[in-house]
């Protein structure tokens, strides 16, 4: 199974919902339906949860070093 298309995706999804003002959670839901579609390994699951907060957090905190510039 080659999942970095996978982490490539449910970053970038992660990263611009959470850029976007009310649309914070919407990337959970879409990890969620992935991953309850391939059904990975316990290893995939836990690389997918680290790399959806890695791009929402970096996310914020892009914005609010923008916000406060």
């Amino acid at each position: 199974m080659n999942i970095i298309p996978l982490l490539a995706m449910d970053f970038l999804i992660s990263f611009i919902g959470n850029a976007l003002p009310f649309f914070g959670e919407a990337y959970t839901v879409y990890a969620s339906l992935t991953l309850l579609s391939i059904r990975p390994p316990m290893q995939y699951t836990v690389l997918v949860i680290i790399i959806t907060a890695l791009g929402a957090s970096i996310s914020k905190n892009v914005s609010y070093a923008l916000a406060t510039h």
